[in-house]
């Protein structure tokens, strides 16, 4: 209801046509220890994203599955925001290279940079 209603306020107020939004969850466990979410929760979960930005500027197509890694770089081509930034997911094109897979093999490679990068907060 508030997301349909602050959808309908940028429309009424003519902001929709040049806003992009994204509405997504940062982590599968949402709600994890609620007795309803724990009965889900013995099913894979999956993340969502809900965007107006056009498919092409994303580049993926809404059949494609989307990592949490690939977030950053979706944002910034959804909005058509030119950058040098490089993200993980930029670095991981091999066309048969599967990310989850890889990200599995590599989590505390990752959680090392992450905990690296905080340093700097």
């Amino acid at each position: 209801y508030n997301v349909g209603q602050f959808i309908r306020h940028l429309k009424d107020n003519g902001l929709l046509d040049n806003t992009v939004f994204y509405i997504f969850p940062d982590h599968l466990m949402m709600g994890a220890g609620t007795a309803t979410i724990n009965r889900l929760s013995e099913k894979e979960r999956k993340l969502y994203l809900l965007t107006n930005a056009k498919s092409e500027n994303l580049h993926k197509t809404p059949d494609q599955v989307i990592y949490q890694i690939d977030l950053p770089r979706l944002i910034l081509n959804g909005a058509q925001v030119e950058s040098n930034a490089k993200f993980l997911t930029d670095y991981l094109t091999e066309p048969n290279l599967n990310k989850k897979q890889f990200i599995e093999q590599n989590k505390s490679k990752i959680a090392t940079i992450n905990n690296s990068a905080q340093v700097f907060k």
